[in-house]
């Protein structure tokens, strides 16, 4: 796959940033936040955290365990995702779900957002789900 504006680079840069444990709090805010402006900004972006085999694992996985801030950014990142029905399905299936609950009994009016925007996003996909 062709990446001439260096998205794909960029994409797979942000989510190995995100996997190691070594990163700090800071760090995976700023990769995050990094991430959504790719995704914002470049038409490719959507489609490369798509195809990135980690994207969707890792961030359930900072959807679970990171701070609130990283919560909050790991839900709005998840229900981007979930503009293209494949990758709402991913989402649903890696198991969003729980931590989004839990987001959303946090007492964050921020994080109850966030939470509930992506509860929407991942469902819309109708009953057959």
């Amino acid at each position: 796959m062709e990446d001439p504006d260096g998205t794909l680079a960029s994409v797979a840069q942000c989510i190995e940033q995100l996997r190691q444990s070594s990163s700090s709090v800071h760090e995976k805010e700023y990769s995050l936040r990094q991430l959504m402006d790719l995704i914002d900004m470049r038409e490719n972006a959507f489609s490369a955290v798509g195809s990135h085999s980690q994207a969707v694992p890792v961030l359930v996985s900072l959807l679970r365990s990171g701070s609130l801030n990283v919560k909050i950014q790991a839900a709005t990142v998840l229900g981007s995702l979930c503009k293209e029905n494949e990758l709402r399905v991913k989402v649903l299936l890696g198991g969003c779900i729980p931590p989004l609950l839990g987001l959303l009994k946090s007492s964050s009016t921020e994080g109850q957002i966030a939470a509930a925007k992506t509860i929407y996003a991942v469902s819309q996909g109708g009953v057959k789900d």
